[in-house]
């Protein structure tokens, strides 16, 4: 199953990681997709508990 990102609300790329290290800009899309979908995971999960 594929998931269109454009219905999500937008979300600014990271441009340090957690440890404060500048990620590179092709990581950047990466980091940016991987926080997307961490968002719709939480969502999901309130929504299930609802």
């Amino acid at each position: 199953m594929n998931i269109n990102y454009g219905l999500l609300p937008p979300l600014e790329a990271p441009k340090v990681d957690e440890d404060g290290k500048r990620i590179h800009p092709k990581e950047r899309g990466r980091a940016k997709k991987r926080l997307q979908s961490l968002r719709a995971l939480d969502s999901l999960k309130a929504w299930r508990d609802a």
